[in-house]
């Protein structure tokens, strides 16, 4: 009896394990906006020091981007099927009923992650509000998509502008309920890390390809290429933010402020100087 009971705790843990497994690949859309306040009435004389979170963080980056050198190589031959299919012309499928069946199920994809997109869906109308506003200043306002993480796990991103003279850390983790942490600064600090972006994605790469179960397919397909694929750069390699930074003395005004979130709700961040408003949408 003891001997069955075991193996009903192990069962229920590996679910456990493939659970949590699946949340940490969910995909979230983040907008967020960041802006000053431009008519400030407070007294209040902030003593406290910024403090940079330990560790090491995240980076928004762009990709490399490459195309293979040998697709300008191909020559089209004149044979006996290129004359017959000449005149043929492809069906209008425009306007064709999409079988709900054909539909293929949103599966994440980490490489997607952490590319900031000027684009807003959720603050959109308020964003343009604050830019019409004269009470504000828009420092900045994108969006981007990201995995959540349980709160041992999650790790802040990391975001400073030099020419605007802002940053933030920003994380976001789950415990029993969605949570965010905030660290927004006017200013620059001098931060010295290491930026584990690209091992954040090919560990979840790897997760991924692990939790599918195309895994024996993947592996029985053999591809014979008649010559070496040969790639070239279409723009600069995967460009993460240098993390080196000129500081410009000790950072006064910030926000530094843990609270629980909602998904699908809008998320202010207040203070006398500035403000964050950040929307969180699983994909």
């Amino acid at each position: 009896m003891r001997f069955y009971k075991i193996i009903i705790i192990m069962i229920i843990q590996s679910s456990l394990v493939v659970a949590e497994e699946t949340l940490e690949l969910k995909e979230y859309q983040i907008e967020l906006i960041i802006f000053k306040h431009l008519n400030i009435e407070t007294d209040e004389v902030f003593d406290d020091n910024f403090i940079t979170p330990a560790g090491d963080f995240l980076n928004f980056y762009e990709p490399k981007l490459q195309i293979n050198k040998k697709s300008f190589d191909v020559k089209v031959e004149e044979n006996f099927f290129n004359k017959l299919f000449t005149n043929l012309k492809p069906l209008n499928t425009r306007n064709k009923i999409i079988n709900k069946d054909n539909i293929s199920v949103n599966i994440s994809n980490p490489k997607s992650w952490y590319r900031k997109n000027n684009n807003l869906e959720t603050l959109d109308k308020l964003n343009k509000k604050l830019l019409r506003n004269d009470n504000y200043e828009v420092l900045d306002s994108f969006s981007w998509v990201q995995n959540i993480e349980n709160k041992e796990n999650a790790v802040y991103i990391h975001h400073e502008v030099i020419e605007k003279q802002y940053g933030f850390f920003l994380k976001f983790y789950r415990s029993r309920f969605l949570h965010t942490d905030l660290k927004a600064y006017l200013g620059l600090i001098n931060l010295s890390s290491n930026d584990i972006t690209k091992s954040h994605i090919k560990k979840y790469e790897s997760r991924l390809l692990e939790s599918s179960n195309n895994e024996n397919t993947i592996n029985n397909i053999k591809i014979n290429l008649n010559k070496a694929n040969e790639f070239m750069d279409i723009n600069s390699e995967m460009s993460f933010q240098d993390n080196q930074k000129s500081a410009s003395g000790e950072i006064k005004l910030f926000i530094n402020q843990n609270k629980r979130i909602f998904n699908n709700e809008i998320h202010y961040f207040d203070h006398p100087y500035l403000g964050v408003v950040i929307a969180v949408k699983e994909i």
